[in-house]
């Protein structure tokens, strides 16, 4: 697991789980941390390289409420670890839920294999693992790239039934320090469109971040803007190997708002980062995908999305279809 530059300051690492991404957003020797994930071995390799970088987490940030993305590691620092208001809410009733869930995900694949180290660039510490996105390549016109079926790119199947019992956990060999810093979030004050608050630390630059609320895939999931770098954030939306995903609750209404509040944004963006996936130098085309796969499954057509190849995703088209049919007729 690598670090990858992606744009000026925006490094970027993917799980060899999920195609799970982590974000840092540096600012000198001052950094962002964004959906830290997701193998313990992975959390220490994140953290090997956060130190190699030279730099110092003041802010982490939890785009949503699901438990691959509320993780921390005791070497990332006792520091504000951001959220909506509603994600800081779900965490609060459900704790005990998402902790089952995570712990009841299959073990890590392939913690003791590491893969070959490529090398590494100037100021940018490459720890060995299998997984990491590739760069950014520069934008061009037309349709986004297909999505080729991806290893280890799945949907957790326990995402449509919260609050019902979870599986019984198995070893993913989390240490008790790491699992005592579960979920354990911050609420950003309560509107559509925040601030975050100091993120680089009160003496730190006074560049700004701001999160986006919307209640795609889930109530009180996040985007991440930074205007300044051009680079969006948007967690589980607007991924190249997952189709669009309006659950928790059901609500494809609600998914829909979403692209609508995150469009402007994503006309604005010069890169954009999904929680699963890859990176993309052309974010408009990603909007675009989404809102074809949805508008022909509403109109009842059968959307020829390369997307429904990986793993997990033809489960989720039929849940999407019996979605429409159920709320759209």
């Amino acid at each position: 697991m690598a670090f990858v530059r992606v744009a000026d300051g925006v490094l970027v690492a993917t799980s060899r789980v999920m195609a799970t991404t982590s974000t840092l957003i540096r600012a000198g020797d001052r950094g962002v941390l964004v959906d830290p994930a997701w193998c313990a071995d992975e959390l220490v390799a994140l953290a090997d390289a956060v130190d190699g970088l030279g730099v110092r987490v003041t802010a982490g940030f939890s785009t949503h409420p699901h438990h691959d993305h509320l993780l921390w590691h005791p070497r990332f620092g006792g520091v504000p670890r951001w959220a909506s208001p509603r994600a800081v809410a779900v965490v609060a009733d459900e704790r005990e839920v998402l902790l089952a869930e995570l712990l009841a995900e299959p073990a890590c694949p392939g913690a003791d294999e590491p893969g070959e180290p490529r090398p590494a660039e100037p100021g940018e510490p490459r720890p060995a693992g299998p997984a990491e996105p590739r760069p950014v390549e520069p934008a061009e016109s037309g349709p986004a790239e297909p999505a080729e079926p991806l290893p280890g790119v799945r949907v957790d199947p326990r995402r449509p039934t919260r609050g019902r019992p979870s599986p019984e956990p198995s070893a993913r060999s989390f240490p008790p320090e790491v699992l005592a810093l579960f979920a354990q979030v911050t609420a950003l004050p309560d509107a559509p469109v925040v601030a975050v608050p100091e993120p680089f630390g009160a003496d730190g630059p006074d560049e700004p971040l701001v999160a986006v609320v919307h209640d795609a895939h889930v109530a009180g999931h996040l985007a991440l803007w930074a205007p300044e770098r051009g680079v969006l954030l948007v967690g589980d939306t607007l991924s190249d190997v997952e189709l669009p995903l309006p659950f928790d609750p059901d609500d494809l209404e609600a998914y829909l708002t979403g692209l609508d509040t995150l469009a402007p944004y994503v006309a604005r963006a010069r890169v954009l980062v999904p929680g699963h996936g890859t990176p993309t130098s052309d974010p408009v085309a990603r909007l675009d995908v989404d809102r074809r796969y949805l508008a022909a499954v509403l109109a009842g057509r059968d959307p020829d999305d390369p997307r429904r190849a990986n793993p997990g995703m033809p489960e989720v088209h039929a849940r999407v279809r019996a979605l429409a049919a159920a709320r759209f007729g």
